[in-house]
């Protein structure tokens, strides 16, 4: 987290924050998150699916 923290100038405490979904992430932040880790801004936007079959 501290990695990712420094890439965005945002503290490691920020990023769990938001990890953990104690805070929101905004459309600069999600920008930067998305550019820090080379993926597009959408994927870390989009809603989490659970697959797993419960039998």
């Amino acid at each position: 987290m501290a990695e990712v923290g420094a890439l965005v100038r945002a503290s490691r405490q920020h990023i769990f924050q938001l990890e953990s979904g104690a805070k929101t992430l905004g459309p600069s932040m999600t920008e930067a998150l998305a550019d820090a880790l080379g993926v597009l801004p959408a994927f870390l936007t989009r809603p989490i699916r659970n697959e797993v079959d419960e039998q």
